[in-house]
């Protein structure tokens, strides 16, 4: 499904940023989160009222297919409420948020659709059916959402809210917020991604729709942005598995991780002597470049396998296009010498957030074999953000491996960035004095 198919969206708006001067800009962010206290109390009152309200949307939907046009749009307020207001705090929006959840002001924006029925057996299962998506959001939004701003300010709480993808982004939104008036594109439209599937989550949980959740990211930037990295990945895959090679995908793996390790093991000395031949020439050795980007090749191809993105059993080369999932690696470039000095310390932000992203991708993978095994099928959603993690994995043992000095990429999910239209090309005034012989005006 894409992101424009879903009936509960988060849109982007850079236009509606408006200007701020750097002293009125590191204000606000450093008090982003006291700011925050007030939305965040009242986000806790407007949910007490929810857990009324969805009772009496479960009831209308089971006896009439439909909830009631007040209370849809009670709950659909909420959950635009609740992205607003943690837009706002994940550094998405400078704006100061509205208290009524309202549509079509703000820079971080919910797109829900109009009011339509219900399919009743989906209401009746709907506690059962929400535990998975539920779950996949505790990892990916974090748990307890309302505590996250008053810890934040602990040590305790920094710990505690780098246990979430979204926790983390955050964080890191915080820090660069204070040199940059906007976040990065990549930590922009992860945060949206997971902002986004939160929405879905508690807009299904509420009966806003009965469309489950979509996790899905994608593999290339939005419309607008292209990407200028130097790993990049494509996937060809219809989502149709085999049971039986679904259900034994795990023991499968066993060659896999053994040829892993001892090509890992051959890497060290190779990745040292890189390193200093960077260091030196400023551009690395072809025969050990080739050799180190053959190897991450391998354990994309490797990972999509495990991670249910792929069908077939995959090569133990790591060959270029001979699987599925197909990963780009370029040629051998210069790179800049002074992130090839720090390259383990700078590598450590990118290297938390894969952390993160490995807890939702093994919750992902579970599914995925479920969903395998049973119905000979990976859903597509599970199917893309599983590839989205295997680049991202890969693009930092790149980085790592000094493949490349090109910065992992966290975008390229499916925000939708609503760009400002273009100012009209400026046409020159006509000289009615030059028409050519023979036209008729």
């Amino acid at each position: 499904m894409r992101a424009s198919d879903r009936p509960i969206r988060v849109v982007l708006h850079p236009e509606r940023r408006r200007p701020r001067s750097g002293t009125e800009h590191v204000t606000l962010t450093l008090g982003r989160g006291i700011l925050a206290i007030p939305h965040l109390l009242l986000l806790f009152v407007w949910s007490v009222g929810a857990v009324i309200v969805v009772p009496v949307n479960w009831f209308a939907v089971v006896a009439t297919g439909r909830t009631p046009e007040i209370l849809h749009a009670f709950c659909a307020a909420l959950v635009r409420y609740n992205v607003q207001v943690w837009g706002y705090v994940a550094c998405l929006a400078d704006e100061y948020p509205r208290f009524d959840g309202a549509h079509g002001h703000y820079p971080i924006e919910v797109e829900i659709a109009e009011r339509e029925p219900q399919r009743r057996w989906t209401a009746w299962l709907r506690l059962p059916l929400l535990v998975p998506p539920l779950v996949l959001s505790v990892v990916v939004v974090g748990p307890g959402a309302l505590i996250a701003i008053p810890a934040a300010f602990t040590i305790v709480g920094l710990a505690w809210l780098f246990s979430f993808v979204a926790g983390a982004l955050t964080f890191a939104a915080w820090v660069t917020a204070i040199f940059r008036p906007a976040p990065s594109h990549g930590v922009a439209e992860l945060l949206t991604w997971a902002l986004g599937y939160g929405a879905q989550v508690y807009g299904y949980a509420m009966l806003v729709t009965d469309r489950y959740p979509d996790a899905g990211l994608a593999l290339e930037p939005p419309a607008g942005r292209a990407s200028e990295h130097a790993i990049r990945a494509t996937l060809e895959d219809d989502g149709s598995r085999s049971r039986l090679v679904a259900f034994f995908r795990f023991q499968l793996l066993a060659p896999h991780v053994a040829w892993l390790f001892l090509w890992g093991v051959l890497l060290i000395p190779v990745s040292f002597a890189s390193w200093l031949i960077l260091l030196f020439a400023g551009r690395p050795w072809r025969p050990l470049y080739r050799f180190a980007a053959a190897y991450v090749r391998y354990w994309a191809h490797v990972s999509a396998f495990s991670w249910f993105a792929t069908r077939p059993f995959p090569g133990f080369t790591g060959e270029l296009g001979r699987y599925p999932f197909e990963l780009t690696t370029g040629e051998a470039h210069p790179q800049h010498r002074a992130r090839t000095l720090f390259r383990l310390v700078l590598a450590i932000p990118a290297g938390v957030l894969w952390y993160l992203l490995t807890n939702a991708l093994a919750l992902v993978a579970l599914a995925a074999w479920v969903a395998g095994t049973i119905r000979g099928r990976t859903p597509s959603g599970i199917r893309d953000l599983a590839a989205y993690g295997v680049r991202y994995g890969a693009q930092l043992l790149a980085y790592l491996l000094l493949v490349t000095d090109r910065y992992p990429d966290s975008g390229s999910a499916p925000a939708d960035v609503v760009d400002p239209p273009p100012d009209p090309p400026s046409v020159p005034p006509t000289d009615w004095t030059a028409r050519p012989e023979g036209v008729l005006v």
